[in-house]
């Protein structure tokens, strides 16, 4: 918990200088978990994902600059109840992982999260919210011409995310 809100607070800093020549800064994340249960002998596993974005906006509601990144815990336990995972262990965001994602052997367009995601945020910047939540989307990936190109991930969360961000964008 403590690296996420490191991370949220470098990225509020970080655009604390460009924020002051914007309108408003906005930055939200939440946590989706997911649990896989122990059956007979088999092991499970819990999983929680955080999704962190950050926005600059300019007085017209158009996003200057966005930011986002993930924070992806995997906790097994036993059959018998007992974690598989050290205390203390520590866990690098996907943006921190880069290539050690290994997202691109499973890519259609062969680029790891980290590039896939720059290529959205570099797509949503000149955009307003309704712009960017207007996007065409097929089981939550993109079909619009221009972003498939760099971005064939679900971005469901990212865009929740970023709708979150500019509501509370100050």
């Amino acid at each position: 918990m403590k690296k996420i809100v490191a991370l949220l607070l470098v990225l509020v800093l970080c655009m604390g200088m460009t924020s002051a020549m914007a309108d408003k800064l906005g930055s939200y994340m939440y946590t989706n978990v997911s649990k896989a249960n122990a059956a007979g002998e088999k092991d499970g596993a819990y999983q929680a994902d955080t999704t962190i974005c950050a926005v600059v906006l300019d007085d017209n509601g158009v996003i200057k600059m966005v930011k986002f990144d993930v924070v992806q815990v995997k906790l097994g336990f036993t059959a018998a109840g007992a974690c598989t995972v050290e205390a203390g262990t520590v866990i690098a965001s996907k943006e921190e992982l880069k290539d050690g994602y290994g997202m691109r052997k499973a890519s259609p367009i062969g680029k790891e999260w980290f590039e896939q995601v720059a290529a959205l945020e570099a797509w949503c910047v000149g955009k307003t919210l309704d712009q960017v939540m207007a996007a065409p989307l097929e089981g939550g990936k993109p079909t619009d011409a221009d972003l498939v190109t760099g971005c064939t991930m679900t971005v469901t969360d990212y865009l929740y995310a970023l709708q979150k961000a500019v509501e509370l964008a100050k």
